[in-house]
């Protein structure tokens, strides 16, 4: 949802910059310590991923998406500034921010249903046919139905939870 507000933050600041352009003061230095912290940020967002795959870290898996969408805009900014000094259009510079608003917007709405999925315990429809084909394989005669089949994670870990109804004459043991 933050990277939401973040999107609209930057077509705040980029529409006024595309209807008003103006020459941009200080560019250099700027330029220099975006590309510094765009490759912290590629090398740290890289990390997260890969532990986020790892350890089924929806938490890590959404920061490191988000340190490389950091990335992205970082290089688009980089690009628009580039070529706005080059040509003299400044009006580059609040197009270019546009348009990565619109890219960041569509990145944090991907990742903020996927929190919400998470979050909601939804189930893998994928999953949840491999369970069933795993009670189809090991079903005993006397199961009568099988039903209110779920799943949910955390971190690492699936849980699992179903009705088995049994014949009557079984006892607890049985």
């Amino acid at each position: 949802a933050l990277i939401i507000l973040a999107a609209l933050g930057i077509f705040r600041v980029g529409v006024p910059r595309l209807l008003h352009p103006h020459a941009l003061p200080h560019l250099s230095e700027g330029l220099f310590l975006l590309l510094g912290a765009s490759l912290v940020n590629l090398a740290l967002g890289i990390g997260l991923i890969r532990v986020g795959k790892k350890t089924d870290s929806l938490v890590l898996l959404a920061d490191g998406r988000h340190l490389l969408t950091d990335v992205t805009t970082s290089a688009g900014v980089l690009a628009g500034l580039w070529l706005a000094v080059l040509t003299g259009y400044y009006w580059l510079d609040g197009a270019i921010a546009c348009a990565l608003g619109l890219h960041i917007l569509v990145t944090g709405a991907m990742l903020l249903r996927q929190s919400v999925a998470g979050l909601m315990d939804r189930s893998s429809p994928e999953f949840v046919g491999q369970l069933v084909e795993l009670l189809r394989r090991h079903r005993r005669p006397n199961w009568i139905d099988v039903h209110e089949l779920r799943d949910w994670r955390s971190g690492a870990r699936v849980y699992v939870d179903f009705h088995l109804i049994l014949p009557r004459y079984l006892t607890l043991e049985d």
